[in-house]
């Protein structure tokens, strides 16, 4: 993911990265092969890894590497948090529901919310380039 990252940009990186959730999160709740269940799991963790892989670069790309280890740091404290919110949906819910469909729902959902903002920092990514261009 870091590699695609260099060549496609970071910003159409974190989207990808969304769109793939989201696909795979479907997956999971349709299919009955342990197979498919295990390359749609391993494409999951593939991008939560992503993340780690491509945050630093997107930040510095954003912010500058001055302040870089402030950003991260607030940036992980933030993912720790999500860690933590994310099983505790996951096991309340299927003790609730008897079912794991509503919280693969509710994380689709979370991942297109997160798509979402994924387009609006790309267009605030690209004026931002486009008037650094115009500065130079």
């Amino acid at each position: 993911w870091a590699t695609l990252s260099d060549y496609i940009g970071r910003p159409l990186t974190y989207s990808l990265i969304f769109v793939v959730d989201m696909a795979m999160f479907v997956i999971l709740i349709f299919t009955h092969s342990p197979f498919i269940f295990a390359v749609a799991l391993s494409l999951l963790m593939s991008c939560y890894g992503a993340g780690f892989s491509v945050i630093p670069a997107y930040l510095g790309d954003v912010f500058g590497t001055k302040e870089l280890g402030a950003i991260h740091g607030s940036i992980l404290t933030a993912w720790a948090a999500a860690g933590m919110v994310g099983p505790l949906l996951l096991s309340f819910t299927h003790e609730v529901l008897k079912s794991y469909y509503v919280t693969l729902a509710a994380f689709i959902i979370l991942a297109g919310l997160a798509l979402c903002v994924s387009f609006l920092v790309q267009r605030e990514f690209a004026k931002l380039t486009d008037l650094a261009d115009e500065l130079d």
